[in-house]
């Protein structure tokens, strides 16, 4: 219905109509993780905007940062973080200008076109902050910085959140800064600063904070089977992960994908609970399916070969990898250290 509505703008011409649209279809679609067909609808009406020196077309100024700043976030899905980055620096600068004559204050409130002004900055900073994460720049954790502290001037609490949600990003992925206790820290804040009504969000906390916890585990257990404490560590990571999966949206499908894997992931490392292990790996595959990333959804079928061929499941085990390496062909890809092991395996359960 709203994709019926998009068109009708487009072909009127109705710009501001089209913008607000845009708006719902993107929060719809990347809820559910329907990625692609987010791409599709962006796609078809960037050139509506902006013209092929990243400038607006006439008449569509005040549509720029908005349109500018999805393109931006596919290249960063893309990993294009060489054209990602110059779009952040450019939006940011812009950003910059425009929020140039406000006095910073804590002493009295701003007025809601001061207060929006400042918001765009903040985003902005913060998308470049993201980038320079992915790219491993240090400077990610100033930049971030920058960004929370314009939040927390205008006491925007889901910005506080998104920030230190990705500072304990910077801290927990980043070797040269890594440093788990922080990242876990920020998680926390994040957690904490997260509306309570906000359950996708608040889920993705515990989910991460979970996975610094396994980090630790895997960490120090070295290869070598779990003593007493990192069993009970992992456990408590397991059903910290559990109460997040427990609060995740039902149709939060690409988030779904993600922590069923992470589940998988953590349970590995327990021999009493390779049953669980399987189920995690099959749901993980399914939602993956759901959302069209193919990619992610071979690879959990060749994890699951690979589990099953370690718990001597020779029928089974091939029968997911062949499933896995035709999955994997069909997107172009037919040879790598992962198709070897799935060929060997398929070929142990003829």
């Amino acid at each position: 219905f709203r994709s019926q509505a998009l068109y009708l703008s487009r072909a009127s011409g109705w710009r501001q109509a089209e913008v607000g649209l845009l708006h719902g279809l993107n929060a719809l679609l990347l809820h559910q993780g329907r990625y692609e067909e987010w791409r599709m609808v962006f796609s078809s009406v960037w050139e509506d905007f902006i013209g092929p020196d990243l400038t607006s077309l006439p008449n569509r100024q005040k549509y720029w940062s908005f349109i500018l700043d999805h393109r931006l976030r596919i290249a960063m899905e893309d990993g294009d973080l060489d054209r990602a980055e110059p779009i952040a620096r450019l939006i940011k600068k812009y950003e910059e200008e425009r929020a140039e004559g406000i006095v910073r204050r804590t002493s009295s409130p701003y007025t809601q076109a001061e207060r929006k002004r400042l918001d765009d900055l903040a985003i902005a900073t913060g998308r470049l902050a993201d980038v320079l994460r992915e790219k491993e720049e240090t400077e990610c954790i100033v930049v971030n910085e920058e960004a929370l502290a314009v939040y927390e001037l205008i006491k925007n609490k889901p910005g506080i959140a998104i920030r230190h949600l990705n500072l304990g990003h910077c801290f927990k992925n980043i070797e040269a800064i890594r440093d788990l206790k922080k990242s876990e820290q920020h998680y926390r804040m994040a957690y904490d600063n997260y509306p309570e009504n906000d359950a996708l969000a608040r889920a993705q906390c515990l989910a991460q904070i979970s996975t610094v916890w396994v980090n630790r585990v895997e960490k120090k257990a070295d290869g070598q089977p779990l003593t007493t404490e990192l069993k009970e560590q992992l456990d408590a990571a397991v059903e910290e992960y559990q109460q997040a999966l427990q609060m995740m949206p039902s149709d939060a499908w690409g988030d779904l994908a993600n922590l069923h894997n992470k589940l998988a992931s953590a349970l590995r490392f327990d021999p009493a609970r390779q049953e669980e292990t399987l189920d995690h790996v099959r749901k993980s595959c399914q939602y993956a399916i759901a959302v069209g990333r193919y990619y992610e959804a071979a690879a959990a079928r060749g994890n699951l070969a690979q589990m099953l061929a370690m718990m001597r499941r020779s029928e089974e085990a091939a029968a997911a990898a062949r499933q896995a390496i035709s999955e994997f062909e069909a997107m172009g890809v037919t040879d790598g250290e992962l198709i070897g092991v799935l060929e060997r395996i398929a070929r142990r359960g003829v």
